[in-house]
Formats: C-alpha cells, sequence, structure tokens
C-alpha cells in the first residue's frame, strides 16, 4: 500500500516531464537509460519519504477509515466475550488504537527501509 501511495504524490504533468512528452504524442525521451533509472530512484525516495511523512503522523491511520486497520475477523469471538464487561468496548478500542499507533511508528522507518533498497536496485530490474 506504501509503494502505491509513493505514486500518488506525482502528478501526470510530473509523469509526462520525465518521459519527455507535453501529452500530445508519443514520448520523445532526450535522457539516457542510465538518467532515466536515477530519476525514478528519486522519485521513490521522494514518494516514500511524502508518504512516511503523511503517515506517521498522530491519527494518521485511526481517524482515516480508508487507512485504520481493525482487528481481524478471527478476533470476532473475543470481542463479542469483553463487550459482555463492563468497559470492554473501551479496551477493544484502545487495542486497536494501539494497534494504529504502531503502525505510525513504523511508517517513520519507511524511507530508511526503502532508501537502502532502491538505492541498491532492489526495484529495479533492468
Amino acid at each position: 500500500m506504501l509503494c502505491l501511495s509513493s505514486f500518488l504524490f506525482f502528478s501526470c504533468d510530473t509523469i509526462l516531464d520525465l518521459l519527455g512528452s507535453s501529452g500530445g504524442g508519443s514520448p520523445s525521451p532526450s535522457f539516457t537509460e542510465s538518467e532515466a533509472v536515477e530519476a525514478m530512484k528519486s522519485a521513490l525516495k521522494i514518494g516514500a519519504k511524502n508518504s512516511s511523512e503523511q503517515l506517521s503522523k498522530i491519527d494518521a491511520y485511526y481517524n482515516n477509515e480508508l487507512l485504520k486497520i481493525p482487528l481481524p475477523s478471527e478476533a470476532d469471538v473475543i470481542l463479542d466475550a469483553v463487550d459482555r464487561i463492563q468497559n470492554g468496548k473501551g479496551l477493544v478500542e484502545d487495542v486497536i488504537l494501539r494497534l494504529n499507533r504502531s503502525a505510525e511508528e513504523a511508517a517513520k522507518e519507511v524511507p530508511k527501509e526503502h532508501g537502502n533498497k532502491i538505492c541498491q536496485n532492489h526495484y529495479f530490474y533492468l
């Protein structure tokens, strides 16, 4: 998901600029393959950094229904039992909050992890 969101920070104009096209026809690249690879590496690094900055903010996951990480359906049996105890729903919500906070913390590491892999060409097979 993070890789996908990395690309969402780039507009079509940016991609067309990288390709050397104004959008009116076939691209006419005026750069080498090596330059194209370096441009893509740079774009991936920037996308990973921007995504990380957004996703590592407080409530980036928890208050966003598209990103919020719920408990798995396998936990429904346990959740039904916990709901019957006093403040059970609050306890379950606290677990979900902590799970999402962990994801926010993990998002801080994305640029370091993926930056190293990008630099080592793990994402590029030419």
